[in-house]
This record gives C-alpha cells, sequence and structure tokens, in this order.
C-alpha cells in the first residue's frame, strides 16, 4: 500500500559560532581536483562542503545489490553509477547509486548534470533525515527521480513527478512502497521496474 511521505525539513542544522564560507560548484571542484581535502569523504550540498555519512556493511551490501539489479535490468544508454559526483547549480551530491545516461566514455572530461540521470537512490541506515532533505537537492537539479531506500522501516520513499512552481522545481508526488510494490523506472519512453523486495536485504530472522 502506498503511503505519502513526511519530508518535514523545519529541522535547520546547527551553524557554528565561527564564520564558515560557502562554495561555489566551481570553487568546489577546484578544491577537489587540486586534492586539497585529501581522502576526506565529502559532497557540497547547497554551497556547504559536509562529511558523508560513516557506511557499514550493510549499507554497503545494499548498494552493491541495488548496482547489481541494475545492471541486468538497464537498456543499452543507460548505466548504473556508485558513489559518485552529480553537478548542480549549488551542490555537487554523491548519490549511493544514480541511473545515468550514456556509457562511462561520455563523463571522462565532465560530470553528470541533473537532466542526465533517470533516478538517484540513497540507501538510508541511520541517515534518513538528511536523506530526506536531499530531494530538494536532487529536484532543484533536474533529477527526474529519488528514491530512499530506507533500511529501517524496510520501505522505498519515492519523489517524482517534477514540477516548476514559481520557478522552483520540486517533487509534485511523494510515496512510501513496501514489499512487492514496483519502483518504477522510466528510460527513453521504456518502463522497467524492481519490487521493492528486490532492493532490500532479507530481514533478520525474528524481526
Amino acid at each position: 500500500m502506498s503511503l505519502l511521505v513526511s519530508t518535514d525539513t523545519s529541522l535547520e542544522p546547527l551553524m557554528p559560532p565561527y564564520p564558515v564560507q560557502r562554495f561555489t560548484v566551481e570553487q568546489y571542484l577546484e578544491i577537489a581536483a587540486a586534492e586539497v581535502l585529501g581522502d576526506e569523504r565529502v559532497e557540497l550540498l547547497e554551497g556547504w562542503i559536509v562529511p558523508k555519512m560513516v557506511r557499514n556493511s550493510l549499507h554497503d551490501g545494499t548498494v552493491d545489490l541495488i548496482e547489481q539489479l541494475l545492471h541486468k535490468l538497464l537498456a543499452d544508454g543507460w548505466y548504473a553509477r556508485s558513489q559518485k559526483a552529480l553537478v548542480s547549480e549549488d551542490s555537487v551530491p554523491e548519490p549511493d547509486v544514480a541511473i545515468v545516461r550514456g556509457t562511462p566514455r561520455d563523463y571522462f572530461s565532465k560530470h553528470p548534470q541533473g537532466s542526465d540521470v533517470a533516478v538517484a537512490i540513497e540507501v538510508a541506515v541511520s541517515s534518513i533525515n538528511r536523506d530526506r532533505r536531499k530531494a530538494s537537492i536532487y529536484a532543484r537539479a533536474g533529477v527526474a527521480a529519488y528514491w530512499i531506500v530506507n533500511l529501517q522501516d524496510r520501505c522505498v520513499e519515492v519523489f517524482d513527478s517534477l514540477l516548476s512552481n514559481d520557478g522552483k522545481a520540486q517533487y509534485s508526488r511523494q510515496r512510501v512502497l513496501k514489499d512487492e510494490e514496483r519502483l518504477e523506472i522510466t528510460l527513453d519512453g521504456r518502463e522497467c521496474s524492481l519490487t521493492c523486495n528486490q532492493v532490500l536485504p532479507e530481514p533478520v530472522s525474528g524481526s
């Protein structure tokens, strides 16, 4: 049964008690190219350089599972990228998985933009509130659909049907799908799908 997703973003992030600086996408990419940040796992969200959440085996295994499923499902002209940058006007997020138009050769000298992405997917173990806030970032980037694979509640939160409201893009449809409900993907007019159970790990015995 489909349910509406609660997307309350009223909780504001804590701000440090000292001056901070927002960065443009161009500045962030220059910093990344110069390897100033070393091995730090970060992404640019709405102009802020923020650390990525610490991953565990459940998270990484689920990402691998989704990638494997998509490799078998996707038609020519589309492929799955894992934890790699996509560029928007003010952000450079790195979704856990993205279904991207083209081939890897198309992105040797540039990152994909939101319009190149059919679905961005985040896997949430303990990061659900942060991942829900990302819905507005992916919408403004022009990503057609956004899924949050919610491992705690064993469901997939789906954001799609992009609309522009006073020049601001947002997802007009938000649902919670479970069990054998289908996650639909549209690629150049071609429909394909997975079930929620396919992208979720098996439940722990006794849970």
